[in-house]
C-alpha cells in the first residue's frame, strides 16, 4: 500500500545546497556557514526515508551519544508561510512543532539550522516505532483494546494542542508514530499547522484532502475543533477496519460510506 496524496518534490540532495543571491551578504553567510559547520559537528545524516509534501527527512544520529535522531531538511521555495524564532525568520512549521513540543504525545525538536537555500529542523527518532499508516499495512484492521490505547493518547494530545491555541490540520495515520512494543503514540508534521482562537472560524485549507470535513468541500469555512473532531473519526475508522471511511469528495459531502460486513452496528 502506498502513501496517500503525497506531492514529491525535486531536490538536489542534501550536501548541493545552492546559495541564494538575495541573501549574498558577507554576514548573512558567515551566520550560514557557522550553522552548516555546527549542524555537521554535531549530527550524522545516514539516507533518505522519506520525501513529502514539503521537505525531505533524512535518518541519522548525534554523534555526541549515538542518539537516533530524524532531520528534515525544508528547501525554502516550499516555504508557504514564515514565522519569527528570537528574531530568526523561520518556517511557520517551525515555530508550530517547538511550541507544540511542550505538549505530551508531540516528538520533540531537538535543533533547527538555516542554510543557504534550505532550513533544517531536527527532531527525535523513537525507537522501535513506526508510524500508523506502515503498521496498519503490516496489521491491517486493530481490534478494539490496541486501537483504544492508541486513539486515546492521540485524541489527548490533540486536545492539550487546542488548549494552547495550536491546529495540526493534518491527523492521519501517516502524521502519527506508535512504538511497536509500548503502543506509545507521538504526533509528527506540523507543516499544516495553525494557530486560532476560541470559536474562530478558518478558511484556509491545509491538510489531506480524504480526512478533511463536509465544510470544506462545501462551504470553504470550518470550526478548528470540528475539524479534528472528523479528522480523529476518519482514523478511528481506517484503525478499526484498514481502510479509508471516504474514497472520493462526494462521497464526504453526502457521508456516504459503507460498514464492512465484519463491522457490527450496536
Amino acid at each position: 500500500m502506498s502513501k496517500r496524496n503525497i506531492s514529491q518534490i525535486s531536490d538536489e540532495g542534501y550536501n548541493s545546497d545552492r546559495s541564494d543571491r538575495s541573501e549574498n551578504t558577507t554576514e548573512k553567510i558567515r551566520v550560514l556557514s557557522r550553522e552548516n559547520r555546527i549542524f555537521k559537528e554535531k549530527y550524522f545524516v545516514e539516507k533518505v526515508i522519506n520525501n513529502s509534501a514539503n521537505g525531505i527527512i533524512y535518518k541519522g544520529f548525534r554523534k555526541e551519544d549515538k542518539i537516533p535522531v530524524c532531520v528534515k531538511q525544508v528547501p525554502k521555495s516550499k516555504v508557504g508561510t514564515w514565522s519569527d524564532i528570537s528574531g530568526r525568520i523561520v518556517p511557520n512549521e517551525f515555530k508550530m512543532h517547538i511550541e507544540a513540543e511542550k505538549c505530551e504525545g508531540v516528538v520533540q525538536v531537538l535543533d533547527w539550522f538555516e542554510r543557504k537555500s534550505s532550513f533544517v529542523c531536527v527532531m527525535e527518532r523513537p525507537e522501535n516505532s513506526v508510524d500508523l499508516f506502515e503498521l496498519s499495512s503490516r496489521l491491517g484492521a486493530f481490534s478494539e483494546d490496541p486501537a483504544r490505547i492508541i486513539f486515546s493518547q492521540i485524541v489527548s494530545t490533540c486536545s492539550k494542542l487546542h488548549q494552547v491555541g495550536i491546529l495540526h490540520r493534518d491527523i492521519k495515520d501517516e502524521n502519527i508514530l506508535v512504538d511497536v512494543d509500548t503502543l506509545e503514540t507521538k504526533l509528527i508534521d506540523f507543516g499544516c499547522a495553525t494557530t486560532f482562537k476560541e470559536d474562530e472560524k478558518l478558511t484556509e485549507i491545509a491538510g489531506t484532502p480524504e480526512f478533511f470535513p463536509p465544510e470544506v468541500y462545501t462551504t470553504g469555512v470550518y470550526a478548528p475543533e470540528a475539524s479534528t473532531v472528523w479528522s480523529l473519526g476518519a482514523l478511528l475508522f481506517v484503525m478499526l477496519v484498514g481502510d479509508l471511511p471516504f474514497q472520493t469528495t462526494e462521497q464526504i459531502t453526502k457521508r456516504e460510506f459503507r460498514y464492512p460486513v465484519r463491522i457490527e452496528i450496536e
